[in-house]
């Protein structure tokens, strides 16, 4: 499960995405705040700043 301030996080990123590669990403929020301890989620930072995020069940 994420914490809020994962979810903040991936909120700001998938943000800065969008805006820089005009798409619009398609995140399933109620998914990513209620996963279960069985999913893995693999989220990478740099210099405290989240650059890549992967979900795998």
């Amino acid at each position: 499960m994420l914490t809020m301030e994962q979810l903040y996080d991936v909120e700001k990123l998938q943000k800065e995405v969008e805006v820089f590669d005009k798409i619009e990403l398609k995140l399933n929020w109620d998914m990513l705040r209620d996963r279960e301890a069985d999913h893995f989620d693999f989220l990478h930072y740099e210099n405290n700043e989240l650059i890549a995020l992967l979900n795998i069940r």
